[in-house]
């Protein structure tokens, strides 16, 4: 798998070189938030930026810093969900990705291992990393239909908004690409409920006032997977179904959204993992105007 990705990183370079940023030429970002989703293959990335062979071959921008700092797509985010990411070596990703967050201040963050009891595998888990506030968080320990477990983070985060404050809850999953005691599509809708069963309850309590994301790494290799039916009933997806977000062509990664108002969402080419990131801008709904309807006088 590193061999792979080294290989691939490689052939992409030219494609990258070009890369501006948020300090020059800054495109403004659309909408009240921006929430980013990605697949970071357990930081193999990260791990070729210490490598003095490596940082000799390519360009600076040529890292994940450099993308998540000043890639006009990316570096405004508020919102950073990731996947593959290794809690191991004494949390030194963790710290990794923590620390580009905060260049602009306090950062929230919540990670989880996928399968706690499982040896090696660097540790991998997945991660919400806010640069707003979390005020609540917490796991999902998802139907085991293979021999990993996975397990999914939420986080409520709140936004101040000109017209108040809101809570936008986010769920980060990946889900299971091959199932062992079930089809693969239907141990993803069985992982999938178990998110929905936790939405729905929170539903009923925080009413209609909140908003809610599902992101992460679906796994999905069909647009109609069991899976994605069971989403489009609560949620709306932000990518048209003819978006690749992984170099094989595939739309894995994937972001589900109530309560929002789309402005922008788009897979970004970027070589640093198997997955490209996906982007997404949001508003908040806007309060109706008020009617001007005339009534008709009485008699």
């Amino acid at each position: 798998m590193a061999r792979s990705l080294t290989v691939a990183l490689v052939a992409c370079v030219t494609a990258f070189v070009g890369l501006s940023g948020c300090n020059h030429n800054v495109q403004p970002r659309d909408g009240d938030l921006r929430v980013v989703t990605y697949n970071v293959a357990r930081g193999y990335a990260v791990d070729l930026e210490d490598a003095s062979a490596w940082r000799a071959l390519l360009p600076s921008s040529m890292s994940l810093k450099s993308v998540l700092s000043n890639h006009p797509g990316v570096c405004d985010f508020d919102v950073l969900a990731l996947q593959e990411l290794c809690g191991d070596r004494d949390g030194a990703h963790l710290r990794y990705f923590r620390k580009i967050a905060g260049r602009s201040g306090r950062t929230w963050m919540v990670f989880k291992r996928a399968d706690p009891k499982r040896p090696g595998s660097c540790a991998e888990g997945v991660a919400i990393i806010s640069r707003l506030p979390i005020v609540a968080s917490g796991s999902i320990l998802l139907p085991n239909v293979a021999t990993m477990r996975r397990t999914a983070v939420w986080a409520d985060i709140r936004v101040d908004h000109p017209s108040g404050s809101r809570i936008v809850r986010v769920y980060n999953v990946h889900l299971d690409a091959r199932a062992k005691r079930v089809d693969s599509a239907k141990g993803r809708a069985l992982q999938i409920g178990a998110i929905i069963d936790h939405h729905d309850d929170w539903r009923r309590k925080a009413g209609a006032k909140d908003a809610s994301l599902v992101v992460g790494d679906f796994n999905t290799l069909e647009d109609d997977e069991p899976v994605l039916d069971r989403l489009v009933k609560i949620f709306k997806p932000a990518l048209p179904v003819d978006t690749s977000t992984h170099w094989l062509g595939w739309q894995l990664d994937r972001v589900f959204f109530d309560g929002l108002e789309r402005r922008r969402a788009r897979a970004l080419r970027i070589p640093l993992s198997d997955h490209y990131p996906v982007t997404v801008d949001f508003d908040f709904p806007r309060p109706s105007a008020p009617s001007h309807t005339k009534v008709a006088a009485g008699p």
